[in-house]
């Protein structure tokens, strides 16, 4: 499964939770797919952000809604969303994604 595919398939659980969320819709659909790619087991878990706790264990969720919804609230309430002004970048999705993926220990 690409980029699209997965929008494709998922976008309807994302543009329902993202709505007055700081964070675009599709930047979390990308940010999703970078954290659960070739981990079914985590889909199956309904944790669609795959953020661990402290004890790197993956909570299952009842919905993909809760799933979506726990991600955001972890990035969030990281302090460097509100340091980095990640949530002003709404509009520019690729700064957003950018950001985010260096919150989240993605960046290279």
């Amino acid at each position: 499964m690409n980029h699209t595919s997965f929008g494709k398939k998922y976008s309807m659980f994302f543009d329902q939770v993202m709505v007055n969320k700081p964070i675009s819709s599709v930047v979390a659909q990308m940010i999703s797919y970078d954290l659960i790619f070739n981990k079914p087991q985590l889909l199956k878990q309904n944790n669609f952000f795959a953020i661990a706790d402290q004890k790197k264990v993956f909570k299952r969720f009842s919905t993909p809604w809760d799933g979506i919804e726990s991600g955001v609230q972890k990035i969030i309430q990281d302090p460097n969303f509100v340091a980095f002004k990640v949530g002003t970048l709404k509009a520019n999705p690729i700064k957003q994604v950018q950001k985010i993926r260096f919150i989240l220990g993605l960046s290279t």
